[in-house]
């Protein structure tokens, strides 16, 4: 099934990008392209794909760098990008109104009319996303069980106890970790699975915390996460 929804997913980009299989056999499409079909300038794209990267290095094989020749018989810089690489950049252009880079940070800003879970589901497809998942007394906003990824939007980040969140947090972990130890699900609708005993006293979960208006940051901040768990083929 997973191949399937892959199959079709690829023949949507192909149509839309007119994506090409490089001689490593991997289905890539050119910066230019790119600029075409949003509009905007090669330039723009070459700047906000150089700020993924330095925001996160391990994002650097998903954009290689290349050359082209243009119409004055010139070679210029472009970039070949790969399917992980067109998921992540588009989604930025499909959600965003702009990339600003100021002082090497960048601000991504959301329309409000998408719901960041949208945004979540769109770039991670194959992920089991939970959205308002209760525990214990509260509710996660999101919950990323492939990485244990805690994600939390914060609309208004000082409307907040700090102290009081910091203990709901501390108590949503341990639960987290409890159920991981014990085998039993964490949300409904997850299988029960085996033990794991060995994990007595360690903590593998993560906390994300997503603030309105720097949405960008925290994306990136749950992909250096995933590539850090090695599970990023396993979401995108």
């Amino acid at each position: 099934m997973e191949n399937k929804n892959s199959n079709e997913l690829m023949l949507v980009f192909a149509k839309e990008f007119g994506l090409t299989v490089n001689e490593q056999g991997n289905v890539v499409v050119n910066s230019r392209t790119i600029a075409e079909k949003y509009g905007k300038e090669h330039k723009h794209i070459m700047r906000d794909i150089r700020n993924l990267i330095k925001l996160s290095n391990e994002l650097k094989d998903n954009f290689i760098k290349s050359v082209y020749v243009n119409k004055n018989n010139r070679k210029m810089p472009e970039y070949k990008i790969n399917e992980t690489g067109l998921k992540i950049l588009t989604s930025t252009y499909k959600y965003g109104k702009q990339l600003n880079c100021d002082n090497d940070y960048i601000t991504y800003y959301v329309r409000p009319e998408y719901n960041f879970l949208k945004i979540l589901k769109d770039m991670f497809p194959k992920s089991n996303i939970q959205s308002q998942m209760p525990i214990l007394n509260y509710r996660v906003d999101y919950y990323i069980p492939e990485g244990r990824i805690i994600v939390e939007y914060d609309e208004e980040p000082h409307k907040y106890n700090i102290e009081k969140d910091e203990i709901r947090i501390l108590e949503i972990k341990k639960e987290i970790m409890k159920r991981i130890i014990d085998g039993v699900p964490i949300f409904l609708g997850e299988e029960d699975c085996c033990a794991n005993l060995w994990l007595k006293d360690k903590d593998i979960t993560h906390v994300v915390r997503i603030e309105k208006g720097n949405e960008f940051k925290g994306l990136n901040e749950i992909l250096n996460i995933m590539w850090q768990e090695s599970i990023i083929d396993h979401v995108i």
